[in-house]
């Protein structure tokens, strides 16, 4: 195992911690009201709590289902190119919902999603 397959595996890793992290502290923070994606705030306001609840456990199992069937094929891959886009494809989506967790969780933006949110997107 070399050492950019011991970089991807941890940075897999860090990216399923950081989404289960962000997933908890939705389902514990975020009232269906204050949710500002409208598929989950519909389907919240429309199918109760414990929808959601489902639906993100079923969401983390096939999580963990894709990103260990990602991290066999990584193996197979021989340019050491594609492994790095890998790594740091991983450890952008790991900043994004590490923010989201520290945002549900403590109000705080981290730097990038302060301009993100500047923009109003959301209504």
């Amino acid at each position: 195992m070399t050492t950019l397959d011991w970089l991807i595996t941890c940075s897999l890793l860090l990216t399923l911690l950081t989404k289960i992290l962000d997933v908890f502290s939705t389902l514990k923070y975020v009232p269906s009201y204050a949710e500002r994606n409208p598929i989950p705030r519909f389907l919240e306001k429309k199918l109760g709590l414990l929808f959601s609840q489902s639906v993100c456990l079923i969401f983390l199992a096939a999580l963990i289902l894709i990103l260990s069937t990602f991290l066999i094929a990584v193996f197979f891959i021989e340019s050491p190119i594609l492994k790095c886009l890998i790594i740091v494809i991983a450890l952008i989506d790991s900043y994004f919902q590490f923010g989201a967790f520290l945002y549900n969780a403590k109000g705080i933006l981290i730097p990038f999603m302060r301009q993100l949110l500047s923009f109003r997107f959301y209504n």
